[in-house]
Order: C-alpha cells, then structure tokens, then sequence
C-alpha cells in the first residue's frame, strides 16, 4: 500500500477526506483509489487459452479432446484431427437450463467431464467459443481450454487436419449439472446489492470504459438495467482479428471498472454476467473473466428479458434533468413549487446538511442508511394513495462524482420498489437548466418566472 512519506501530505489528504464527509460527498461504501487499496495476494491466473503448439504435443492423448463449435458445414470441410461436432445448433438455447440429458449427449459422444476439452471456432469468433466453454463448465466438465486463434491459426501453422468424422467410444458423463456457474432470475435477486457480489450487463457497446457507457448510456441500458449493474463491452477487450489479450491485460482492465472515476469493482466478489438472452455476449465476458483470474463467475443466462419479464422485479433506468423538469411541469405545476409531486416519488439522498443548503423543489430527503427504517414512514407522511411498487422513483444526490444515488436506487430495489429512476446528474445537472433550487441563500435565488410550458431541453451530451 503507498503510504505518503511527506506530513502535509497527509494532512491535506486528511483535510479533504473530512470535508467530503461535511459535505456529504462522500460514497455510501468506502472506496479507495488503486494506489491506497490493499491489493492483497496476487491472482492466480488459471489457464484456459492454449496454443497450437501446446495442443500439438498433447493431441495423441486419449484424454485430449478437440471440440469443434463452428457449423456442421465447416467441420465437413476440414476440423482438427479427432475433433467432435459440437455446433451451436446442438446447444441448448441460450437463455435455457442445461437439459437433465446434456451430459448423456455428451457422453455419447464420447467426452468425458475429467477430459481435457480444448474448444475452437473459426479465427476471432469468440462468441461461440465461449457459449460452448460455458455450458460445457455448465455440464460439469472441469479442464476447459480455448484454443488460441481458432481452426484458421491452427491449419495456416500446417498443422494436421481431416476431413472425415472418427467416432469417439460412448462413455458416462457421471456427473451432475454444476449449479455454481450460472444463475436464474431468482438468484439475482437475492445477491444484487449485496457485499461480495458484482453484476456486470454484457449488453453495452462503444467504449472500455464502464464510467463513459455510464455518462453517455446507449438505449437499452438507459431504458432498464439490474439494480447496482455495470455496463461492460466485453468485445472491445478482445483484441483486432479476435486476439485474446493476455490476463494480465484483462485483470488490469477488470480492475477498472467502476460506477465513477476512482471507485472499482471488488475483483475477489462473485460476479453474476448477463446478456440480452441470445447474443452470447455474456458467456463471452465469463470467460474473460475467468482468463483474469476471478474465482466466482455466474453467467445470468436468462439476461434482461428474464429479469424484465412480468414488470415483477426492480428495474433501474437512467433519467436525465430534462425528464425530471417535465414531470414537476405536469399538469400546470410549477418547478417552483416545494411540495413533493403527487405522481412521482422524488428522493434526496445526501445528508440533512447537503439538503438544507438547497434541493431540487418537491424533493425528500432520505439518505440509503435510513431507507430500511424510514422509507415506510415517508411514503405515509408524503406519498399515502402511492403505490410505492409501481410509481416511479427518482433518486439524486450531488451529482456525477457522487454515487450515493446508486446505492440508494438499490436499497430501494431491495426494499420492493419496481421502478426506479437513477436521475445521476443529481443536483449540479439541475442547476445547469437553470431552474430553481429549493432552501437555499447560497444558490441562485428561485426564478418567478419558471417558463413551465417550455420545451424540455435535449441532451448536449456533454462528458464531465
């Protein structure tokens, strides 16, 4: 751990520590820049990619099998010798358990769960390499490997290839489906928000960085997510021509994701991947996973439309100052007025101090702490004809740097609430509309003339 050797180092460091907490900055759960972090023992990369070389000594072994995912009609045109079939076709589908007969396919196939099976597909497709490696592991096979660069590395090398089929004697696949490497709906209710548990939506594209495909959140992400997940483009860690990069590579960006700048994951929690339920994205980011070394890889197979199915479990979508302006504006209000709205649920989650030095007009405190003991008594006192399982709530707090309204948009998941609305600009992106702020003589005194009819401002898309 770096320890600063200068003292008013120190006590500047100190000094600013105490003023975020008087401020009310300071995150729900305590998070420490990388260079503070006790980073503890090193990983222990498993290995799971194998080159061309390291399969060609072991190929003549009985107990080194190649599987083949790519189509039927690739297999026919030339597969590695001794290679079995196993197509994506011959999976099951995506979103679905491992059937009670999969391993008994298998084993007819001649696999075995303590086989070394070494998985391939066409060069840089990653996608079905992965769908197989995990419900393989889903199946209870125990030594999985990836073969590096696929069938096109392995023939271009000049290695051995064959064009005709060479049945493998049926063996007994002996034993049972392995319930640790994937989850269903109900399991993810159980752990989100929980100590020890990271949840990570493969759906999101265009950037490495978690905290960009936060700011600027493509659709799906910004229309629903599960409470307290990530958004990660697991494809953008594979390298050009579907180079898989090294683990230590992949750890390192693994250890870089977080909800903010400066906050990460706990890369030693359990971590729960899904998908859009088809696509395969999450098996591929599970297997990055474990190529980083984490231990505890989940695989949500179900994804969104499982979790989303029914409208029965909390969502978390994203809104923005514009939408929260247009629902104080309904119905004739005005944005002025400091009595919280009646068809929304408006909660302030920093501290009584933060919220006594001005908030959004209509909004109540309620800091994430309180929220087990108290959320009954404010929905009573300012929302009693609310149906605190369906109304929208909208949670803020400071701003982009501060990520209190995370954490408290996910207790209130925990607590039952179905819809809520993480508004993350939070105060600083109120103020910039121009609108009034409620309590406070330090800010801009409330504008009389509120504009209540005017056209909700569109998004500038500006980075902060």
């Amino acid at each position: 751990m770096y320890v600063f050797a200068d003292p008013a180092a120190r006590a500047g460091l100190r000094r600013l520590l105490l003023c975020g907490l008087l401020l009310g900055c300071a995150p729900a759960v305590a998070q420490q820049p990388p260079w503070l972090r006790d980073q503890g023992p090193p990983p222990v990369f498993p290995e799971v990619v194998v080159s061309a070389d390291w399969l060609e000594s072991r190929l003549e072994r009985e107990d080194v099998v190649c599987v083949d995912a790519r189509p039927s009609a690739a297999y026919q045109g030339g597969h590695l010798p001794g290679a079995v079939s196993l197509p994506m076709e011959a999976l099951p589908a995506a979103s679905e358990a491992v059937p009670a007969d999969f391993g008994a396919r298998l084993g007819r196939l001649g696999l075995a769960p303590g086989d070394t099976l070494v998985c391939y597909a066409g060069a840089g497709v990653h996608l079905d390499v992965a769908r197989l490696y995990w419900r393989l592991a889903e199946a209870g096979a125990t030594r999985l490997r990836v073969l590096e660069g696929g069938y096109e590395t392995w023939r271009d090398r000049g290695g051995a290839c064959a064009r005709t089929d060479a049945p493998r004697r049926a063996v007994d696949w002996d034993v049972p489906p392995d319930d640790a490497v994937h989850a269903d709906a109900d399991f993810v209710a159980r752990r989100f928000g929980e100590p020890g548990c990271e949840i990570l939506d493969a759906r999101a594209e265009g950037s490495l960085s978690t905290v960009e495909l936060i700011e600027t959140p493509d659709a799906s992400w910004r229309r629903g997510h599960v409470p307290h997940s990530l958004p990660v483009d697991f494809h953008l860690m594979v390298g050009d021509g579907g180079v898989l990069p090294s683990p230590e590579a992949l750890r390192d960006m693994l250890e870089r994701i977080g909800p903010r700048r400066g906050t990460f994951v706990d890369t030693a929690a359990e971590f729960i991947v899904y998908d859009d339920g088809c696509s395969g994205r999450g098996a591929l980011g599970c297997l990055l996973l474990r190529m980083a070394g984490v231990g505890r890889v989940r695989y949500f197979r179900g994804g969104w439309p499982a979790w989303s199915v029914g409208g029965d479990r909390p969502v978390v979508r994203i809104i923005e100052a514009g939408e929260v302006l247009a629902r104080l504006c309904a119905g004739g209000r005005s944005p002025a007025d400091s009595l919280p709205p009646a068809d929304f649920l408006l909660l302030d989650v920093r501290t009584e101090m933060g919220f006594a030095g001005g908030h959004i007009p209509g909004g109540v405190r309620l800091t994430a702490s309180q929220m087990g003991d108290s959320l009954d008594v404010v929905l009573r006192r300012h929302w009693p004809a609310a149906d605190p399982r369906r109304v929208p709530v909208t949670v803020y707090c400071w701003g982009t740097t501060c990520i209190r309204s995370r954490d408290g948009g996910t207790r209130l998941a925990r607590l039952g609430l179905r819809n809520v609305e993480w508004f993350r600009g939070g105060l600083e992106a109120w103020e910039e509309l121009g609108e009034p702020v409620h309590g406070s003589t330090l800010r801009r005194p409330v504008r009389p003339d509120s504009l209540r009819n005017r056209p909700v401002p569109e998004r500038t898309g500006r980075k902060r």
